[in-house]
């Protein structure tokens, strides 16, 4: 019963995980994290074949959940960003999410202590990233970017890094600059034109930045 149940709750970790990589506010890192996936993903994309053959089991179950998940959460975004009202309601449910996530993440990054330089390093990031999202706010007004090849691959390269980055939101940051809901769209339609450039941007990561960021862990 166990062997049956285990694959089947991967599955489920997997949708959710889909899902917080769609959600505005939530990273697919940091519920990786959360589930205790993180490393044998990192370690699968810094080495694929010898990764496959030591976490299979775990891999294959959360790969397919993680597709049903993310497309699910994009046409229930579909949805709501239809009604203006409701949207009001998904930013707060964002803001509740991103929320829930902390307790688990400093408990994750208090393992090994707390030094100076990691407070520093913390504050600082969270400074950076303030002056970044009020810079592209833009006082009243808002970025609203064109779709395009160019602009989906940027999407995937959002995506990979708060893959690989626990705590980056991509969606977060693609809403800021007027290219989430478009590409929101995109994947709830099935537009392989938005689809497939979205995928080699966050091939683009994986190909350069993953093995980096599996170091910076080691």
């Amino acid at each position: 019963m166990k062997k049956l149940i285990l694959p089947v709750w991967r599955a489920v970790q997997g949708v959710f995980i889909g899902i917080g990589a769609m959600l505005p506010g939530i990273s697919g890192g940091v519920m990786c994290v959360l589930f205790g996936i993180y490393r044998p993903m990192m370690e699968l994309l810094s080495h694929p074949v010898r990764a496959f053959k030591k976490y299979a089991s775990l891999i294959i179950p959360v790969l397919i959940g993680w597709v049903g998940g993310f497309w699910l959460a994009s046409v229930l975004l579909a949805h709501m960003f239809a009604d203006g009202q409701m949207q009001v309601y998904s930013v707060w449910l964002f803001i509740g999410l991103i929320a829930g996530t902390l307790p688990d993440l400093w408990h994750t990054a208090t393992q090994k202590g707390v030094t100076r330089s990691s407070v520093v390093s913390m504050v600082a990031c969270f400074l950076l990233a303030l002056v970044f999202f009020f810079t592209f706010r833009g006082g009243e007004e808002t970025v609203n970017l064109p779709g395009g090849f160019l602009a989906w691959v940027f999407c995937g390269v959002t995506w990979g890094i708060s893959l690989i980055i626990p705590g980056l939101s991509s969606s977060a940051l693609l809403m800021y600059l007027g290219l989430y809901q478009k590409m929101n769209s995109g994947v709830q339609a099935l537009d392989f034109g938005v689809i497939l450039p979205w995928l080699f941007g966050i091939v683009l990561v994986v190909v350069f930045c993953t093995r980096g960021v599996n170091a910076l862990f080691e």
